[in-house]
């Protein structure tokens, strides 16, 4: 689990740096590519970490779900994945919070 923080800690101090490029240059488009996947990249980290708090139990869900909410994912199939991990967990009020999660964030986008 320790690793997989430092690699969210890295990944995240790259992604934000990178951002910040991207907004203050005239970026090019595989510089906007490439931080759309370093996005991707720590919404994977946190999807395995997420896993690591199923697996270590029940009381693990409010960690599980602050990770879920962390994540940056405007299509649904991160929440989506993360919902699934929770169903083979059987970590069901895990499911259904993360689902609410999902819902809350594409009404979101759906305002912006």
């Amino acid at each position: 689990m320790k690793k997989l923080e430092g690699d969210y800690v890295l990944q995240s101090v790259l992604t934000a740096q990178k951002s910040d490029l991207v907004k203050s240059t005239a970026s090019t488009h595989s510089e906007r590519t490439e931080l759309a996947q370093m996005t991707i990249e720590i919404d994977k980290t946190l999807l395995k970490m997420m896993m690591a708090e199923c697996i270590e139990g029940e009381d693990r869900g409010m960690r599980a779900l602050e990770l879920v909410s962390l994540m940056k994912d405007q299509t649904g199939r991160m929440i989506e994945a993360a919902g699934k991990i929770a169903e083979k967990y059987e970590r069901a009020v895990l499911g259904d919070k993360i689902r609410e999660i999902g819902e809350a964030k594409l009404l979101e986008i759906d305002e912006d």
